[in-house]
């Protein structure tokens, strides 16, 4: 109890110790609870009947192994305060925690785990919207890496425009094979973020199949939100999935067209 005890009041005098547990109020104002531990026989044939192999590995724990340690030591000290109330005199009142040791340590359980599960909450709050801000912009980064290349579309087929106005066959084909070319590029490009997408929705699978297996221990919103954001990450994943099968058709658009107008002119010169 000296271990967990926020102060000893170093001015008490005797065979005793005199701790001091302090709970803050809501208003800021700092409650004591002051225990005497005075021993007697009744006092001691108690504390043997005690099972005190939890309170010794809350003495024994630390920061480095226990990453709730500060926070279970609060608590013990809060429950504590509350659990004895101001209003009983010192001495007394290690006796009655002596006593009803039993239901104070399972209020102090009671405590500890309602902390215990709202942070696992907050830290799931936490994952959830890690995730997908992520998600997000690794799906955002997928159409910003083609989007310069995709540009070269339209700049090509412009470039056919030059077909007809060289009158010149090898112009002409030079100008097809270029395009051709281009074409090949940005297929590349965009097979490459088909890939790097099938990643993501590898990751993405891997982080929500991870929260999901806890769900049944979220609350009803958080659950909610789950699935709220998980329908939109795989709207967006199918809506860029179109994108990128469009994009691989219209990347070959001006070599054909170019082709078209280059065998019509080709074939017009000849006849």
């Amino acid at each position: 109890m000296s271990f967990l005890a926020h102060y000893h009041d170093e001015k008490s005098k005797g065979n005793f110790l005199r701790l001091v547990f302090i709970r803050p109020d809501e208003i800021g104002v700092s409650k004591p609870v002051v225990l005497e531990t005075h021993l007697d026989s009744e006092i001691l044939s108690s504390v043997a009947k005690l099972n005190l192999e939890q309170m010794d590995g809350l003495c024994n724990s630390s920061e480095v192994e226990d990453s709730h340690y500060r926070e279970r030591i609060g608590i013990f000290g809060n429950t504590l305060v509350e659990f004895v109330g101001q209003q009983v005199e010192p001495r007394e009142a290690f006796a009655l925690l002596v006593k009803n040791w039993r239901k104070f340590f399972e209020s102090y359980q009671r405590n500890l785990a309602v902390y215990l599960s709202g942070f696992a909450f907050h830290k799931a709050k936490r994952e959830v919207a890690q995730a997908e801000i992520d998600v997000s912009s690794k799906l955002s980064k997928i159409v910003g890496d083609i989007s310069g290349k995709l540009l070269s579309i339209p700049v090509s087929l412009a470039a056919i425009v030059a077909i007809p106005r060289s009158d010149n066959v090898i112009i002409g084909a030079l100008v097809v094979i270029g395009l051709l070319l281009g074409g090949f590029i940005v297929s590349h490009v965009i097979r490459n973020q088909s890939s790097q997408l099938a990643r993501v929705v590898h990751s993405k699978e891997m982080i929500f199949s991870s929260i999901e297996g806890r769900k049944d221990v979220y609350p009803e919103d958080l659950v909610a939100d789950i699935d709220q954001i998980k329908a939109a990450l795989d709207e967006d994943v199918e809506r860029l999935k179109s994108l990128l099968v469009i994009f691989s058709w219209l990347c070959w658009l001006p070599f054909t067209v170019a082709m078209l107008v280059h065998l019509y002119f080709c074939f017009a010169w000849f006849c």
